[in-house]
Formats: C-alpha cells, sequence, structure tokens
C-alpha cells in the first residue's frame, strides 16, 4: 500500500509540474492570459499616446497659424505663386500677370476679302482676380480645426492650384458678331 500511495503521490506531483511553468505557481494557459493582457494593454496605452499627440499637435500647430494673415504656402492662381503674400500684394500681382497676358488685339480674317480686330475692352472682357484671391486666402480657413490643419499640411506638400474666372459683356460680344 505504501508504495502505491507514493506512487500516486509522485503521479500528481507530475501533472503539477506539468501545469506549473514558472515560480508563482500559475498553470501555463493563466500565464498566456497575463501575457495576453499586458500585450493589449501596452497596445491600447500607445494609441492612447499617440492620439494625445497628434492632438497637441494640431492645437499647437493651429494656435501657430491663427494669426498669419498671409496666404498659406504652395496655393497657385493659374499657376502664379501666391504663397505668403497678403490679398493686397496677390491682387496686385495677378492683375499685373493677367494684364501683360492679355492681348490687346484680337485680329479676325475672314477670306482674303474681310479682316477686323477685336480688343478686351470691347466686349469688357476681366479676369475675376478677387473672387479667386477670396477663395485662395480662405483655403486653410474654413473649416474646423482638424480640417484646417490637414488642409495647409496637404496644401504646402502637394499645392493648390485655385482657378480664374473671367467676365465678358455677351450682348457687346453679340453685337461685334453681327457687324461683322
Amino acid at each position: 500500500e505504501k508504495k502505491d500511495e507514493k506512487q500516486q503521490e509522485n503521479k500528481a506531483d507530475d501533472r503539477d509540474k506539468k501545469l506549473v511553468v514558472n515560480k508563482e505557481n500559475k498553470p501555463e494557459y493563466v500565464q498566456q492570459m497575463i501575457k495576453n493582457k499586458k500585450r493589449k494593454m501596452y497596445i491600447f496605452i500607445c494609441f492612447v499616446i499617440l492620439v494625445i499627440l497628434i492632438l497637441a499637435f494640431s492645437t499647437l500647430f493651429a494656435i501657430f497659424n491663427l494669426n498669419n494673415s498671409d496666404i498659406i504656402k504652395g496655393i497657385t492662381i493659374k499657376e502664379i505663386d501666391i504663397s505668403g503674400l497678403s490679398t493686397d500684394d496677390a491682387i496686385s500681382k495677378l492683375t499685373e500677370v493677367t494684364n501683360n497676358e492679355l492681348v490687346p488685339e484680337l485680329y479676325l480674317k475672314y477670306g482674303e476679302d474681310y479682316e477686323t480686330s477685336i480688343n478686351h475692352e470691347q466686349i469688357e472682357f476681366k479676369y475675376e482676380i478677387q473672387e479667386a484671391v477670396k477663395v485662395a486666402y480662405n483655403k486653410g480657413r474654413s473649416g474646423n480645426i482638424v480640417e484646417n490643419n490637414y488642409s495647409l499640411i496637404f496644401t504646402a506638400l502637394f499645392g493648390k492650384d485655385v482657378p480664374i474666372t473671367y467676365t465678358y459683356n455677351e450682348e457687346l460680344l453679340n453685337q461685334f458678331v453681327e457687324n461683322v
């Protein structure tokens, strides 16, 4: 009987040894659960720290750009760089460039006998420079803090070309065409 008792004790000890892996005397599956919890907690803490850093960066970036009254970096109108200019300076620069682009006289020829010309003033052609500058200035200023920050960053990195519209007097153009 004593042999049987000792054998049973040895078997029980062997079973306990298989379940126990470390000094804490916890089964292996419990240790694995604890390890997984620690890993999940570590990932969660890293995520929270990352969110806090992003929020802090956004807030500081917004405060830094809050008093900036110039057009943001990366903005162009008709592929003319107006980054860092005030709205008045941008209007002056665009007016100068677009006035130089306008053809003083446009010559029209029909066959060999008929030739006439028209200039932009006859049909009251003009670029809507102030409207384009207004759109450019509002880039990065029209949304919430997060939208504005990412708009500023993406515009600085990739640029943004604001289209410029133009107007003309359609009646004057039609009148000119009828007279031709």
